[in-house]
């Protein structure tokens, strides 16, 4: 069968609008993308540093601070 001429010119115009919106789409989902891999760039070196970070507490923690520790002034010239 034929198509009618309006209905083949609303199909042309509803296929257009089709391919607009999902071409903003793609745009949009690449963008998101990108800014989710820049997150996850961000949140494993911050996570990283934590690690770092949560290990010299614990060294500093464990450390023998009292004078009685012969180092104690090599690591009290190291945080001064």
């Amino acid at each position: 069968g034929k198509m009618s001429q309006n209905f083949h010119t609303s199909y042309v115009e509803t296929l257009g609008k089709l391919e607009t919106q999902y071409c903003k789409l793609k745009e949009t989902s690449s963008f998101r993308m990108r800014h989710l891999q820049s997150l996850h760039k961000f949140v494993s070196r911050a996570t990283a540093e934590l690690i770092w970070l949560n290990e010299k507490e614990e060294e500093e923690l464990a450390y023998d601070w009292s004078d009685n520790n012969p180092n104690i002034s090599a690591k009290r010239n190291y945080f001064s």
